[in-house]
């Protein structure tokens, strides 16, 4: 039919929302490769269903009216302090697995793991952990190292000037710097190797020019992220099979992590496993934690469940765990750890919300019930901020609305609160950006789905936090609906690229759309959540990718594309465009800076390799095919 073929093609969008469109699909288990990121883009366009009205056209709502009125003081949920009340050891989970070889997990014939998670969300500013990069500098910024085909290169600083002076010969998946310390990441070819792991290659650059290998670190499983926060470096990968059926291992070491410093194992105890609620195969996550100092193991720890994404910030993480199975479907729960990896508690939409926490399926098809996603997670002020999602099925009905929660893990409090979306709609976030007290979010809206009349259109909403009170802020602006970069189709674009620009004080810049990528901005004034403006219509002209740095609060850069004159997103050459923001509230082009020579193909910055960085005050970019980092201009 093709409506379940328009259907299939919207990965990224809810099956809750898939089943809506397609009454009676079933929804069919599916299976993902484990790696780094949300990537798992289609080149092509792909067909995006759009939604009726989400939102109301008039201003902001007052909660008390459209909003579910969030759980009261006298019936908050506390938060527990167990992650399992069924399991406090691994062999004890071992052991009812392996006598339950029938569990319907989508999982049991299958080593493979569940898609990638969602990118993992931080609070920004002074403190914020440093995500992985394919350029990093040395501790005066006279030297940079940045990931090429194959090897790392070496290059010297020195404003305008630029060379390669040497090289790392090992490719490197992500980079890392701390004072005299360079961490080199490298994901191994499972295909080629045998085996999924990671290594940790630790590097002594007291003498930039020279890195000398000082440790070697390998840990067993796919990368599932990597961070830095203050001197320390966190690596999570992970790794699973299920017990039942062929796969069960006679050995039970086989279910734990490996951690290896050359030819020496570094044990995982149990003391160092943490079971998260009542998992329906062995899936975990594997933190372990390095020293920037000395690059040394600090603490490690590992975390079994049914685990669907993880989120991360300077001083804690959190893991979001739902079983999904043949005959069940659970609303996800929260586990919340500190930066020491010790448990702070779970946050339990379901119960916040006084609906079931599990849902029966029937051959993975949903049935009538409530179901709830998580599609953020943040904290701020000591207070975990969630946003997600609700559906209340009920025969041919539906009912959808947006979720907020707002958790105190020291007092063990917490509260939730929701927005309706309308009659019978299909909405998804695709942004959400984190302020210190408020969430900015773009709403994808799509209406006359699956006609020719098909309309898409991005909606803003607010959330505000103040402790525990969640406050939501609707309003009547409209913007292009951007779900693809240049060359390359997402559907429901969310972690896949941002599309807003924070330049400071509740301004923002935003991409304009056209067919093959943005093409300009326009200018918006965020800073009252109750009655944001819109300052100037989109610029256009121009082909850009979403790769930008913030100078100042009224200048900023991005990436400039130029097609090739035959085929599209073939023969191109690239550029760094510097705009400012003039007195009237337009974008107006300033320099522009050429980025080296022509590119048979291109799909995007990120699947470039392509970084963007400072040192010594300076603006610099790499990618695989420079020669060396190109001088961009002072970074005020």
């Amino acid at each position: 039919m093709k409506e379940e073929r328009i259907l299939n093609a919207l990965g990224d969008i809810s099956p809750h929302y898939i089943d809506e469109a397609a009454p009676g699909a079933a929804r069919k288990p599916g299976r993902g490769r484990w790696g780094l990121g949300v990537l798992a883009a289609c080149i092509g366009l792909l067909a995006v269903l759009g939604l009726p009205r989400l939102l109301p056209s008039t201003g902001p709502v007052d909660p008390s009216v459209e909003t579910a009125a969030p759980v009261t003081p006298e019936t908050d949920v506390p938060l527990t302090m167990r992650t399992s009340e069924q399991y406090q050891t691994l062999p004890e989970l071992l052991d009812w697995l392996s006598g339950h070889e029938g569990h319907d997990s989508r999982m049991s014939d299958s080593i493979d793991t569940l898609g990638a998670p969602s990118v993992p969300v931080e609070t920004g500013g002074a403190g914020a952990p440093v995500k992985a990069a394919s350029a990093v500098c040395s501790r005066n910024g006279d030297y940079a190292y940045h990931i090429a085909d194959g090897t790392v290169l070496i290059s010297g600083l020195n404003g305008k000037t630029t060379r390669t002076v040497g090289a790392i010969p090992e490719a490197a998946s992500a980079l890392f710097a701390w004072d005299d310390t360079l961490f080199l990441l490298r994901e191994s070819d499972s295909v080629e190797e045998g085996a999924a792991y990671v290594r940790v290659g630790v590097y002594d650059i007291s003498a930039p020019e020279a890195p000398a290998l000082r440790d070697e670190y390998r840990q067993t499983g796919t990368l599932m992220a990597c961070w830095m926060s203050g001197s320390e470096l966190y690596l999570v990968t992970r790794d699973g099979v299920c017990v039942c059926g062929w796969s069960r291992l006679a050995d039970s070491s086989g279910y734990y992590p490996a951690l290896s410093h050359g030819a020496e194992a570094l044990p995982w105890g149990d003391e160092e496993l943490s079971i998260l609620g009542q998992p329906t195969r062995v899936l975990y996550c594997a933190v372990t934690v390095f020293g920037g100092a000395d690059g040394q193991p600090q603490r490690k720890r590992a975390f079994y469940g049914d685990i669907q994404s993880l989120f991360y910030g300077a001083d804690w993480l959190a893991l979001t765990v739902a079983a999904e199975t043949e005959s069940r479907s659970d609303c996800p729960v929260v586990y919340t750890f500190d930066r020491a990896l010790r448990f702070t508690g779970p946050i339990r939409p379901a119960q916040l919300l006084g609906v079931p926490e599990s849902n029966a399926c029937t051959d993975w098809e949903l049935g009538d019930g409530i179901y709830l996603g998580v599609r953020s997670v943040t904290k701020a002020g000591g207070i975990y901020r969630l946003l997600g999602d609700y559906l209340a099925r009920d025969g041919a009905d539906r009912d959808h609305r947006l979720l907020a929660v707002a958790a105190d893990p020291e007092s063990g409090e917490a509260r939730a609160a929701l927005l309706p979306t309308g009659e019978n709609p299909y909405v998804s976030y695709t942004e959400i950006l984190w302020e210190p007290e408020r969430a900015v979010v773009c709403v994808a809206v799509t209406q006359n789905a699956l006609t020719p009349a098909v309309y898409q259109e991005t909606r803003f909403l607010f959330v505000d936090f103040d402790g525990l009170d969640i406050r939501f802020h609707e309003n009547a602006l409209r913007a292009d609906y951007l779900n693809a970069r240049i060359g390359v189709a997402y559907g429901n674009p969310l972690g896949a690229f941002r599309t807003l620009i924070p330049l400071g004080n509740g301004l923002y810049a935003r991409y304009t759309g056209q067919a093959e990528g943005p093409g300009g901005f326009a200018l918006y004034d965020f800073s009252d959540s109750a009655a944001p403006r819109r300052l100037s219509a989109g610029s256009g002209g121009e082909t850009l990718d979403y790769c930008f740095y913030v100078y100042g609060p009224q200048r900023f850069g991005t990436l400039k594309v130029r097609l090739g004159e035959t085929v599209a997103f073939r023969d191109v050459t690239l550029s760094w465009q510097v705009y400012t923001v003039s007195a009237d509230g337009g974008v107006v082009p300033e320099q522009e800076v050429p980025l080296g020579g022509t590119l048979k193909t291109f799909f995007g910055a990120d699947s470039l390799g392509l970084c963007v960085f400072s040192a010594g005050g300076q603006l610099y970019c790499t990618a695989p095919y420079l020669d060396a980092p190109v001088w961009l201009g002072p970074c005020g």
